[in-house]
C-alpha cells in the first residue's frame, strides 16, 4: 500500500481544485468526496518506549484529515467573534469560544482526543470541563485519555492513540512539557496537535510544528502579571516583593523567577528580597508566608503563584497580627476562595487564570485547523478576549464583573 504524505495530499488537492474550477467555467458539474479521518474512540492499550513513528495507518488519517480541511476551507470561514456556550453542568461558568470555527460547528464529527492528566484539584477538573464542553458545542467526539501526572505513561498514551488511529487530532495537556518535547513533535508530523496550559520545550509560547498553544501560563503570561504587580508597587514608592513560587521543578517556577528578576531591572525601587519554592497547597502558603515574616518583617509585597498558596499566606498575616492590606498581596489564580478576601482588602490584585477556556479553545482551534482555518498558532489567554474590559487583571473595581472559573 502506497504510503500518504502531507505534501503529496496537498499537490494532489491542488491540481483536483484547479480542474474543478476549469470545469465549472466550462459548465460541467464536478462531485468530490472527501475521506474521513479517525476511529473507534473507545479505550486505548498503552505501547512501550518513545518510538513517535506513525503507522501507515495514522498517516492515511491525516491526509484524509487536511483533505477535508482543504474541501471546507473552499464553502465557509470562521468569523472569529468570540461566543459563549453552557456545558451539561449547568452550575458550571459558561465557555467563552473564540469563533474560530465556520458557523461554529464542525463539518464532520471529528473524533478529537483529550490528553489529560489525573484531576488533582478543581483547576484540572476546570480544565477536562472546557474539552467536554467545546466538543458538545462544535459537535466533535471526544475520546480522553488521563494519566497519573506521570510522563511516561502519557507518552505510551499518545503513542497508543496514533499507532490504534483513534484521533483525527489531539489536544494535550502534558504532564511534563519538557519530558514530552520530542515525542510530541514527531506525533505533529502526522497528527495535528494543541498544546494547551504550559509550553512544550522550554519554549515561550508556541512550539514549531504543533498546530497551536493555548495556555495563561506561558512566559509572556507571567511577564505580564509581574510587570502589573512591580509597576503598582513602583507608583507608591516602591519597596521589598517576596515571590511565593509553586515547586522549582515545574517549568511555572522557572517562569515566574525569570519574569520576576526582568521585572526588578525595569522597576529599579522594587527589589525581590526572596523566592520561596514550595507545592500549590495552603499548608505550603501558610509555611511561605511565615518564613517572609521571620526573614524580612519589613516586606512590602507578596507576590504569589496560585491561590491555594495566597490563602495560606493570607492566615499567615492574620495570625501576625497583620490587617487587610498592611502588606499588599497580587494572586495568580482567582478561584472561589480569592475573590472574596480581594473584596475584604486582603488582596490587592488577581491576574485571572481560565482553565475552562485553555484547553476549551484550544479544542476549538484544533477543530478550526481540521476544517481549514489559518488559527492563531499562540493564543495568549493573557489577552483578555471575551472578558469584562478585555482584561485579565482584577480589582476591587471589576471584580463584580468576573465569576471564578474553579
Amino acid at each position: 500500500m502506497e504510503r500518504f504524505t502531507w505534501g503529496s495530499v496537498r499537490d494532489t488537492w491542488k491540481m483536483v481544485r484547479s480542474g474543478a474550477a476549469l470545469v465549472f467555467v466550462l459548465g460541467a458539474t464536478v462531485a468530490l468526496v472527501a475521506g474521513c479521518g479517525g476511529g473507534d474512540s473507545g479505550s486505548s492499550t498503552s505501547s512501550s518506549g518513545d518510538s513517535g513513528a506513525a503507522t501507515s495507518a495514522s498517516s492515511t488519517a491525516a491526509a484524509d484529515s487536511s483533505t477535508t480541511a482543504a474541501d471546507s476551507s473552499t464553502t465557509a470561514s470562521a468569523d472569529q467573534t468570540p461566543y459563549q456556550v453552557t456545558g451539561s453542568k449547568g452550575d458550571k461558568q459558561p465557555l467563552t469560544l473564540l469563533g474560530e470555527v465556520p458557523n461554529r460547528k464542525a463539518s464532520k464529527e471529528y473524533n478529537v482526543c483529550y490528553v489529560g492528566n489525573t484531576p488533582i484539584n478543581t483547576y484540572v477538573q476546570a480544565m477536562e470541563y472546557g474539552a467536554e464542553t467545546a466538543a458538545d458545542a462544535l459537535g466533535v467526539k471526544l475520546h480522553k485519555e488521563i494519566a497519573n501526572w506521570d510522563s511516561a505513561e502519557q507518552i505510551n498514551q499518545m503513542q497508543a492513540l496514533v499507532q490504534q488511529n483513534k484521533c483525527d487530532g489531539m489536544v494535550l495537556f502534558a504532564a511534563d512539557p519538557n519530558a514530552e518535547c520530542n515525542t510530541v513533535k514527531r506525533i505533529a508530523k502526522t497528527l495535528p496537535v494543541v498544546v494547551t496550559n504550559f509550553p512544550l520545550c522550554g519554549d515561550d509560547g508556541y512550539t514549531e510544528g504543533t498546530v497551536s498553544e493555548s495556555s495563561s501560563q506561558s512566559y509572556p503570561f507571567y511577564k505580564q502579571y509581574v510587570d502589573w504587580a512591580f509597576g503598582e508597587l513602583a507608583k507608591k514608592g516602591g519597596g521589598k516583593v517576596a515571590v511565593l513560587s509553586g515547586p522549582s521543578t515545574f517549568g511555572h517556577y522557572q517562569q515566574l523567577k525569570r519574569a520576576s528578576e526582568e521585572g526588578a531591572k525595569k522597576y529599579p525601587n522594587v527589589k525581590v528580597v526572596q523566592n520561596i519554592a514550595a507545592p500549590w497547597t495552603i499548608e505550603a502558603g501558610l509555611k511561605q508566608a511565615q518564613t517572609v515574616l521571620q526573614t524580612h518583617p519589613d516586606v512590602d509585597m507578596l507576590l504569589s503563584s496560585y491561590d491555594q498558596n495566597t490563602v495560606g499566606a493570607i492566615k499567615a498575616l492574620q495570625s501576625a497580627g497583620k490587617k487587610p492590606g498592611e502588606i499588599t498581596i497580587f494572586d495568580l489564580g482567582g478561584d472561589e476562595r480569592t475573590f472574596p478576601l480581594l473584596k475584604e482588602g486582603w488582596i490587592q490584585g488577581i491576574q485571572y487564570l481560565q482553565p475552562v477556556e485553555e484547553v476549551g479553545q484550544g479544542l476549538e482551534l484544533l477543530v478550526g485547523h481540521l476544517d481549514g482555518q489559518e488559527v492563531p498558532t499562540f493564543n495568549n489567554l493573557g489577552a483578555g478576549k471575551g472578558l469584562p474590559g478585555n482584561t485579565v487583571q482584577i480589582t476591587e473595581a471589576n471584580v463584580d464583573q468576573f465569576k471564578p472559573e474553579f
